[in-house]
């Protein structure tokens, strides 16, 4: 029998009482997010978890987590659910994109002038255009 991460393990704990789901900020907006059902979807081993969009919603609150009456690390979960996905090239576009941001220049979005600008107002050093140490750690990254 294959042996499986303690997290994944700790996913069968879950009764589906829908706490997690009840008071995710994530799923109160968006119907397409459930942690709940990714929970499901992960105990039965469903083929295309994985591959689904939807387990780069999370925000990472960590509220599911925190109120889970049955003390699963649902947070967590999909932290090893996307490095599982990560490792095998499986991100979603935008991620992909927002990662090809960081790894150019160190940031998820282009500084403009307006940015330099509210930073000397604040008393703040200007900022390089690129981060090379961002690239060097982040160069084994898909």
């Amino acid at each position: 029998m294959e042996e499986k991460p303690e997290g994944l393990r700790l996913g069968y704990l879950c009764y589906g009482c829908g706490i997690c789901t009840s008071s995710c900020p994530i799923a109160r907006t968006n119907p397409l997010y459930d942690p709940r059902e990714i929970i499901r979807r992960l105990v039965l081993g469903e083929k295309g978890l994985l591959e689904d969009p939807v387990l780069w919603l999370c925000s990472m609150c960590y509220t599911c987590q925190e109120r889970c009456p049955q003390g699963i690390h649902i947070a967590d979960l999909i932290t090893l659910l996307r490095n599982i996905s990560c490792g095998q090239g499986q991100l979603p576009h935008a991620v992909k994109v927002q990662l090809k941001a960081i790894k150019g220049s160190g940031k998820t979005y282009p500084l403009d002038e307006f940015d330099m600008k509210k930073r000397e107002k604040a008393g703040l050093p200007r900022l390089k255009e690129k981060i090379p140490e961002i690239e060097e750690l982040l160069g084994g990254l898909p």
